[in-house]
């Protein structure tokens, strides 16, 4: 992993919509059941798109410049539901 790699956010397009319209990007049940964003890397945006999302969501990958956020980052190890560094 680089520190200079940027990161990702993965999510439907309405979401997308409602950031460009209100600056924020809404979070999904996931992140507020688990009390933070979910943010990964780029080897596993195509899986999580693929697993989490329905096509008719057009998924979006949004890009996170990741020395803005490497301060608040905390990573979770791969699991066998989720295998990608989290």
């Amino acid at each position: 992993m680089s520190a200079l790699e940027n990161l990702f956010r993965v999510v439907p397009a309405r979401d997308w919509e409602e950031a460009l319209a209100t600056g924020r990007v809404p979070q999904c049940a996931s992140d507020e059941r688990a009390g933070h964003v979910h943010l990964s890397e780029r080897s596993a945006v195509e899986t999580i798109a693929d697993a989490w999302f329905e096509p008719h969501e057009a998924p979006v990958a949004l890009e996170i410049d990741r020395a803005r956020v490497e301060p608040r980052l905390e990573w979770s190890a791969p699991s066998e539901s989720k295998p990608w560094l989290q």
